[in-house]
């Protein structure tokens, strides 16, 4: 060692040797791979991904028309990255995130990344579709939502806008992949622990805040579901949206959960406006753990007037006077801010500008969770009620369906036919 001969005569090694081992068998180059890890970075193992890429829907029409998926893996270094389309080598895409542009329809594909070091490889997929808005979200984009964040993520930290270009940052604990808002549909929700520094934040956007508005008019909605009873919640000063500037005391608006029912509170540089603060009361009834709420507030600034829907139906209409809007602060979702922390699931929210008829937010709400027909037998008839919609009926369960002329509920349908069956079409 140091040497090429015993002599010492000839050209000689000048610096550290160590760890040298002689073997009677020519060691693989895996094995080769693996000796060089252990020594150089104290480990040996193949690559673990903590957060795979999440899976993203765009609708056709959007603003958004760009996609980024992103991977965090960790192992034995040096770790390498290979992204495919539909199991495709991407030229050049070796990097932990894959940033794409111009999508359109045949942009819709299966994206995988190979992440490999000395010791192995492990391979996460997840799909960008871009599709029609149907169902939920079709309703939602009829009325041109400034921001739409469904919340669908699989993990975070970007929190997608799925109409605009307005994306969010989770910010602490969230628990993704929680069961939606949205009846009979697959998307997913994200649970927020109320622990102060669990939230989405989202830079601030004029429209938020009636900027796009020639009266500074807004409309925002929500889904939430406590994790919570109300007390509980309540004693919390539980915030689930905001949109509110606290260096200007409390300009702006933002949701709130209190014991007996939800408030929309108001403000401006003075603090909050009379009518919208907590001395105006709640409404929509005590809130209930594990029970989806949709929440709408509404301010109609060429009437001064302001409005607050629960589960489609409106419960409070009150002159608002004074009210300053958020001129720079960022949108909440989770909290408020500053340690007004919401603890449950928080799905689908949008910010308009302007305001929703009520026949719009009755349609959103029944696009989510849509209305049942409620059967009670009387005496030679039966009693058929339902909240909203068009009545129809056929004497063969598979049809045809005819509207019931002149229907409205509570219907009574009298008992005479062998057998009938009812339709309710909501919207």
């Amino acid at each position: 060692m140091g040497s090429y001969s015993n002599s010492f005569t000839g050209p000689t090694w000048s610096g550290t040797i160590d760890e040298l081992a002689i073997y009677t068998n020519a060691l693989s180059a895996a094995t080769v791979n693996a000796h060089y890890a252990m020594f150089t970075y104290g480990t040996n193992t193949p690559p673990v991904v903590l957060s795979p890429p999440s899976s993203i829907t765009i609708f056709s029409g959007a603003a958004l028309n760009s996609a980024t998926f992103s991977v965090n893996a960790e192992g034995t270094l040096p770790l390498s990255y290979q992204w495919k389309s539909n199991n495709v080598v991407i030229s050049g895409a070796t990097n932990t995130s894959l940033s794409l542009s111009n999508l359109t329809l045949s942009s819709s594909a299966t994206y995988s990344v190979l992440v490999s070091n000395p010791v192995g490889s492990t391979n996460v997929a997840a799909a960008l579709a871009i599709i029609a808005p149907s169902g939920y979200p079709a309703a939602v984009i009829a009325d041109d939502p400034v921001a739409y964040w469904r919340l669908g993520e699989a993990s975070g930290p970007t929190a997608l806008d799925s109409w605009g270009t307005n994306d969010g940052t989770y910010f602490g604990s969230e628990v993704f992949g929680q069961e939606g808002s949205d009846f009979g549909a697959a998307n997913t929700s994200v649970d927020f622990a109320g622990n102060g520094s669990s939230l989405v934040k989202v830079p601030f956007n004029a429209g938020f805040n009636g900027g796009l508005d020639p009266n500074g008019s807004w409309t925002v909605e929500a889904w939430v579901n406590p994790d919570l009873d109300a007390a509980t919640e309540g004693g919390d000063f539980a915030v689930p949206i905001a949109s509110v500037d606290l260096t200007q005391d409390r300009s702006g608006y933002f949701f709130l959960e209190q014991s007996d029912g939800w408030q929309l509170r108001l403000g401006n540089a003075s603090g909050y406006l009379p009518g919208w603060d907590g001395t105006a009361g709640s409404v929509g009834g005590v809130p209930n753990a594990n029970a989806w709420y949709h929440l709408v507030g509404e301010y109609d600034g060429g009437a001064g007037m302001g409005y607050i829907y629960i589960n489609g139906v409106r419960v409070k209409a009150a002159s608002v006077s004074g009210l300053q809007n958020n001129g720079e602060a960022t949108f909440n979702i989770g909290d408020r801010g500053d340690g007004a922390p919401f603890t449950g699931r928080i799905d689908e929210v949008a910010v308009y500008s302007g305001i929703l008829s009520s026949n719009r937010v009755q349609a959103h709400y029944y696009a989510a969770q849509p209305p049942v027909i409620t059967v009670v037998r009387q005496a030679g008839a039966v009693l058929l009620t339902y909240p909203v919609g068009v009545l129809y009926q056929a004497t063969k369960l598979a049809g045809p369906y005819t509207a019931v002329s002149g229907a409205v509920s509570p219907y009574s349908a009298a008992t005479t036919n062998a057998q009938m069956f009812y339709l309710l079409q909501s919207h």
